[in-house]
């Protein structure tokens, strides 16, 4: 899930639920391996090399990798 459609499902929800959809969201983002590259790019101050795909690229890219 991507964070525009959390915060597209989080408009018509309770405050409480809302905030609790976009922390689960920033969760699972947070650890892709995009997220690791703009991070590693920033701090060698270099221009990243983004995949792409966000959350469901790395759900694929685990399944792809297990034996």
């Amino acid at each position: 899930m991507q964070i525009k459609e959390v915060v597209l499902a989080g408009v018509d929800a309770s405050l409480e639920t809302a905030l609790m959809l976009e922390r689960k969201a920033n969760q699972l983002l947070f650890a892709t391996r995009d997220q690791k590259e703009g991070m590693q790019a920033f701090i060698e101050k270099r221009k990243p090399k983004f995949e792409g795909g966000g959350l469901k690229s790395e759900v694929q890219h685990l399944y792809s990798t297990k034996v």
